[in-house]
Protein backbone atom coordinates (compact mmCIF):
# COMPACT_ATOMS: atom_id res chain seq x y z
CA UNK A 1 0.00 0.00 0.00
CA UNK A 2 2.74 2.50 -0.18
CA UNK A 3 3.59 2.27 3.61
CA UNK A 4 6.56 2.13 5.14
CA UNK A 5 8.54 0.49 8.24
CA UNK A 6 11.27 2.56 10.25
CA UNK A 7 13.44 1.12 13.28
CA UNK A 8 15.44 2.99 16.18
CA UNK A 9 17.09 0.37 17.57
CA UNK A 10 18.35 2.61 20.67
CA UNK A 11 14.81 3.40 21.71
CA UNK A 12 14.23 1.84 25.45
CA UNK A 13 13.06 -1.33 25.48
CA UNK A 14 10.17 -2.96 27.02
CA UNK A 15 11.29 -2.49 30.67
CA UNK A 16 12.10 0.95 29.97
CA UNK A 17 15.58 0.57 29.61
CA UNK A 18 18.00 1.73 26.64
CA UNK A 19 18.55 -0.27 23.39
CA UNK A 20 15.72 -2.20 23.46
CA UNK A 21 14.86 -1.14 19.94
CA UNK A 22 11.08 -0.22 18.28
CA UNK A 23 9.93 -0.62 15.19
CA UNK A 24 7.21 1.72 13.89
CA UNK A 25 4.51 0.98 10.54
CA UNK A 26 3.18 4.20 8.89
CA UNK A 27 0.87 3.87 6.14
CA UNK A 28 0.30 6.48 3.32
CA UNK A 29 -2.23 8.83 2.75
CA UNK A 30 -2.90 9.44 -0.61
CA UNK A 31 -5.67 12.21 -0.06
CA UNK A 32 -3.25 14.31 2.24
CA UNK A 33 0.15 13.21 0.78
CA UNK A 34 1.41 12.12 4.19
CA UNK A 35 2.37 8.97 6.21
CA UNK A 36 -0.55 8.27 9.26
CA UNK A 37 1.17 5.73 12.16
CA UNK A 38 -0.56 2.56 12.41
CA UNK A 39 1.42 0.75 15.30
CA UNK A 40 5.00 0.13 16.87
CA UNK A 41 6.74 -3.23 18.31
CA UNK A 42 9.07 -2.19 21.22
CA UNK A 43 11.73 -4.92 21.76
CA UNK A 44 13.28 -6.83 25.02
CA UNK A 45 16.13 -4.72 26.95
CA UNK A 46 19.16 -4.78 25.29
CA UNK A 47 18.28 -7.12 22.21
CA UNK A 48 18.87 -3.65 19.51
CA UNK A 49 15.61 -4.71 17.62
CA UNK A 50 15.30 -3.10 14.16
CA UNK A 51 19.26 -3.29 14.16
CA UNK A 52 18.91 -3.99 10.60
CA UNK A 53 15.45 -4.79 8.52
CA UNK A 54 14.80 -6.08 5.28
CA UNK A 55 11.56 -6.09 3.17
CA UNK A 56 9.75 -7.88 0.35
CA UNK A 57 6.45 -8.23 -0.35
CA UNK A 58 4.76 -8.83 2.96
CA UNK A 59 7.50 -9.97 4.40
CA UNK A 60 9.50 -8.18 7.20
CA UNK A 61 12.95 -9.46 8.53
CA UNK A 62 14.17 -7.83 11.91
CA UNK A 63 17.12 -8.45 13.62
CA UNK A 64 18.08 -8.24 17.53
CA UNK A 65 21.87 -8.66 17.06
CA UNK A 66 22.23 -8.13 21.44
CA UNK A 67 19.94 -11.41 22.02
CA UNK A 68 21.30 -13.04 19.10
CA UNK A 69 17.91 -13.41 17.27
CA UNK A 70 15.94 -12.58 13.84
CA UNK A 71 12.25 -12.41 13.40
CA UNK A 72 10.35 -12.79 10.69
CA UNK A 73 6.98 -10.82 10.60
CA UNK A 74 4.22 -10.78 7.96
CA UNK A 75 2.51 -7.32 7.62
CA UNK A 76 -0.98 -6.42 7.14
CA UNK A 77 -2.58 -2.82 7.61
CA UNK A 78 -1.84 -2.31 11.05
CA UNK A 79 0.05 -5.28 12.41
CA UNK A 80 3.10 -7.21 12.26
CA UNK A 81 2.48 -10.71 12.69
CA UNK A 82 5.24 -12.92 14.24
CA UNK A 83 6.22 -15.77 11.90
CA UNK A 84 9.28 -17.08 12.94
CA UNK A 85 12.16 -16.64 15.12
CA UNK A 86 15.44 -17.74 14.36
CA UNK A 87 18.47 -17.85 17.03
CA UNK A 88 22.29 -17.94 16.90
CA UNK A 89 23.12 -21.55 15.95
CA UNK A 90 24.90 -24.07 17.76
CA UNK A 91 28.68 -23.61 17.45
CA UNK A 92 28.29 -19.85 16.09
CA UNK A 93 29.80 -17.43 18.42
CA UNK A 94 29.45 -14.01 16.33
CA UNK A 95 26.43 -11.74 16.57
CA UNK A 96 23.80 -13.01 14.67
CA UNK A 97 21.82 -10.57 12.91
CA UNK A 98 24.35 -7.74 12.02
CA UNK A 99 22.91 -7.76 8.63
CA UNK A 100 20.12 -9.31 7.22
CA UNK A 101 18.38 -9.27 3.71
CA UNK A 102 15.50 -10.79 1.64
CA UNK A 103 14.48 -11.46 -1.74
CA UNK A 104 12.39 -13.99 -4.32
CA UNK A 105 9.46 -12.27 -2.56
CA UNK A 106 10.19 -12.55 0.91
CA UNK A 107 10.75 -16.37 0.47
CA UNK A 108 14.76 -16.38 0.92
CA UNK A 109 16.01 -14.90 3.75
CA UNK A 110 19.69 -13.99 4.34
CA UNK A 111 21.11 -13.78 8.03
CA UNK A 112 24.93 -12.62 9.01
CA UNK A 113 26.77 -13.39 11.90
CA UNK A 114 30.21 -11.39 12.11
CA UNK A 115 32.77 -12.78 13.92
CA UNK A 116 35.98 -10.54 15.82
CA UNK A 117 38.48 -13.01 15.55
CA UNK A 118 37.47 -15.01 12.70
CA UNK A 119 35.60 -15.28 9.25
CA UNK A 120 31.59 -13.75 9.18
CA UNK A 121 29.08 -16.49 7.82
CA UNK A 122 25.59 -15.55 6.36
CA UNK A 123 23.00 -18.37 6.90
CA UNK A 124 20.78 -18.35 3.71
CA UNK A 125 17.10 -19.98 4.67
CA UNK A 126 14.32 -20.83 1.85
CA UNK A 127 10.69 -20.44 3.00
CA UNK A 128 8.47 -23.09 1.59
CA UNK A 129 4.96 -22.33 2.27
CA UNK A 130 4.43 -21.93 5.84
CA UNK A 131 7.99 -23.95 6.54
CA UNK A 132 11.27 -22.80 6.90
CA UNK A 133 14.00 -25.18 5.00
CA UNK A 134 17.39 -25.59 6.44
CA UNK A 135 19.93 -22.94 6.75
CA UNK A 136 22.67 -22.68 4.25
CA UNK A 137 25.88 -21.30 5.89
CA UNK A 138 28.53 -19.28 3.73
CA UNK A 139 31.44 -18.27 5.80
CA UNK A 140 33.67 -15.16 4.26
Amino acid sequence: NGGIVVSNPTHPGTNGNFNGGRISMFSRNTTLNSFVFETALNGPDGSSFGHAMAIAGDSLLVSLPGANACRLYTLSTGNFNLRFTFNLPVGDNGTYGDAVAVGDGGNVLAIASTQTSAAGRVYIIRRSGAFMNSPVTITA
